[in-house]
């Protein structure tokens, strides 16, 4: 699983009314999904090795970079991410 990395940028795809930034997930660069604000925090879905998505719920955006950061480092040592 060497070649697996998510990357979390910044959206372009936001409405003009919304108070907090929409975010893409990016797997290998191809788009994958979105992470959006739901009332008290960020919700949306991280792929995994496995191929089963990953819903962390809503939490804080600094959370969805760590999870990120973990399935990364957990890819490249060939580990699951459960």
């Amino acid at each position: 699983m060497s070649n697996f990395k998510i990357t979390i940028v910044e959206s372009e795809n936001q409405h003009f009314l919304e108070e907090h930034l929409r975010y893409s997930v990016l797997l290998n660069g191809v788009y994958y999904g979105e992470i959006s604000y739901n009332m008290r925090g960020y919700t949306g879905y991280l792929p995994q090795p496995s191929g089963i998505p990953l819903d962390c719920g809503e939490q804080a955006l600094s959370s969805f970079r760590r999870d990120a950061a973990k399935i990364n480092h957990e890819a490249k040592l060939g580990q699951a991410y459960y």
